[in-house]
């Protein structure tokens, strides 16, 4: 399972058009940042509270996010990955053909985490 992980990590990250894209504030329209806050905002508040909930009697029920829960950092810097993906993804999507929708990534993200913060509450 985690050499599976892996590959699939380094396979995602190792892609031609990955390699040319370097972090530069300006690439991003403040649209797309500002969506990408609140996306950030949604994805770090589900992993604090899935992470302050989780020694106690909480499960997650997300098979992708199980391995994750008991390593705070590591669910933090996939969210972040997370957030970083679905802001270049919105980015690349707004000046191509899909232009039209390139906020529903962001927007799905959003509305998911925001799902998954209201089904721990419960």
């Amino acid at each position: 399972m985690r050499r599976t992980l892996i590959c699939l990590a380094l396979s995602l990250l190792g892609t031609s058009a990955e390699a040319k894209w370097r972090w530069n504030p300006a690439h991003f329209d403040k649209v797309v940042l500002t969506i990408s806050i609140g996306n950030g905002a949604a994805a770090f508040y589900d992993v604090h509270h899935t992470q302050g909930c989780y020694p106690r009697n909480c499960y997650e029920t997300n098979p992708l996010a199980k391995p994750f829960v008991g390593h705070a950092s590591l669910s933090y810097g996939l969210a972040a990955g997370e957030v970083y993906g679905l802001a270049a993804l919105a980015q690349h999507m707004k000046h191509n053909r899909l232009h039209r929708i390139w906020w529903v990534p962001q927007a799905a993200g959003i509305g998911l985490h925001m799902i998954a913060i209201k089904e721990s509450l419960e």
